[in-house]
């Protein structure tokens, strides 16, 4: 995914903020996707910008439109605190990136007192199709500021970002081998695990705030309006570390760390992903076979959604406030969810074929919803305040296990309706024209509105 800001942006009125941290008088990486669609004009265009150009503590990445005479294709211009300023840049004077409408990986990095640059098309290798070049690294650090993406900081008119931009990753303390850049290049996930991740900014989405997946906390806070959604661009590839996503492979794998997401698009399974003491913990999957075996441990947040997934299963949390399940469409199953002592808790599908085996311990609130499902079944729990299991469309509603609640519902819609009920009071509303009702006891109060029935029981129905 990526976001494209408009061929009406040159003066910079659509753009995103972000907190850039220090860069170190040591190694880092800086790395962003763009695609090539309207390089037209005789100004430059800003990708990322903070400070002041030729100032001191400020960090300028940019290219020249097709008309513009001077500069490069992919240029920075840095001055830390100290040292003279660094202006670099490669692709020749006046090459500019053609409207072409291929995706590019672009690499700025430092490396000991080398700064390199690589301008990788989709597919492409450094040595077969990229660009790249070297010079020395004239400055010191950059102290930490606020980034502009998609315009100059100061806001000049020509130089705002007329194309879509992608990925946007930062590394402190480390920077990426050639092989490592061409792996990227070709769309598949790196290995080595990135461990001082500073920021990563994937904007799939036309969202105000854009999440900054590195765990950091430096999210990008949208200005202006009318930027359009890019669905078919050809990266949003895994770095090795934090949040990761995944397009078109066969499975995640394991991993385990202190904040967790992943997302996966066409994929097999995503599986054996562990979290512990984290905020938030999400699993995403579109057309994936797969959603399975998440751990999570006392985290405030955690949800496992799929779309499009043949089964949804093995989620296990304990200590959280929240957890979610979601399943749409074409989803089979959904099953072994297994809670401890959350506030929350919620299963819930869509189009699926089954949602079963769900057990909750201690939840304050619990919820199963299938829609069009052909079962909802072995749900059991204990000691929630309340409880809700519903279906619409589907076959049955069985096997609904409670104790120890002040109330449970069940609902289903036109077809055989179970009910079961474990507390002393319940209030049952079903908008069906018909229903059969059969008692233990006679302690059973009826009344029949519009071709719905009320039901009030201390019995099971």
């Amino acid at each position: 995914m990526a976001l494209s800001f408009g061929a009406d942006n040159g003066g910079g009125t659509r753009y995103f903020t972000a907190p850039l941290p220090a860069l170190v008088d040591g190694n880092w990486a800086l790395l962003c996707w763009i695609r090539a669609v309207d390089f037209t004009g005789s100004g430059f265009q800003y990708a990322l910008s903070m400070g002041t150009l030729g100032g001191a503590n400020s960090l300028h990445v940019f290219t020249p439109e097709a008309s513009q005479a001077s500069g490069n294709t992919w240029t920075l211009r840095a001055l830390g605190s100290t040292g003279t300023e660094v202006n670099f840049g490669i692709g020749g004077a006046g090459v500019e990136f053609p409207n072409d409408g291929v995706d590019r990986l672009c690499v700025i990095q430092r490396v000991g007192t080398s700064l390199q640059i690589y301008v990788v098309p989709e597919g492409s290798t450094v040595a077969s199709g990229g660009i790249s070049g070297s010079t020395t690294w004239t400055t010191g650090a950059i102290t930490a500021g606020t980034l502009n993406i998609g315009r100059r900081a100061d806001g000049a008119a020509d130089r705002g970002w007329q194309n879509p931009l992608g990925q946007i990753a930062l590394l402190l303390n480390d920077s990426l081998t050639t092989d490592e850049i061409n792996t990227l290049a070709t769309g598949k996930p790196i290995t080595a695990v990135r461990a001082t991740t500073a920021m990563d900014l994937r904007f799939r989405t036309d969202n105000a705030t854009e999440p900054d997946l590195s765990g950091n906390g430096r999210n990008a806070t949208r200005v202006g309006t009318g930027f359009t959604v890019v669905t078919d661009f050809f990266a949003d590839t895994t770095y090795g570390f934090g949040a990761v996503a995944l397009n078109g492979v066969a499975s995640q794998g394991t991993m385990t760390t202190a904040a967790t997401g992943a997302t996966l698009s066409g994929s097999t399974v995503i599986a054996t992903i562990t979290s512990v003491g984290s905020a938030t913990a999400l699993a995403s999957a579109s057309g994936a076979t797969a959603v399975d075996r998440f751990t999570q441990v006392a985290a405030a947040a955690f949800s496992v959604a799929a779309v499009g997934a043949a089964a949804l299963g093995a989620f296990g949390a304990t200590g959280a406030m929240r957890a979610e399940v979601q399943a749409s469409a074409t989803t089979t199953t959904m099953g072994g969810f297994v809670l401890s002592a959350n506030a929350g808790a919620l299963v819930n599908a869509g189009g699926g074929g089954a949602l079963d085996a769900f057990d909750q311990v201690a939840a304050i609130r619990l919820g199963a919803r299938a829609d069009g499902a052909s079962a909802l079944a072995d749900f059991a729990s204990s000691g929630a305040i309340a409880a809700e299991a519903r279906a619409a469309g589907g076959a049955i509603l069985a096997a609904f296990v409670s104790v120890g609640r002040i109330g449970e519902r069940h609902v289903q819609y036109e077809h055989q309706v179970v009910v079961m009920i474990s507390a002393p009071a319940i209030y049952v509303r079903l908008p069906i024209p018909e229903l059969a009702v059969s008692a233990t006891h006679d302690d059973i109060d009826c009344a029949v509105e519009h071709d719905e029935i009320a039901v009030t029981a201390t019995a099971n129905l």
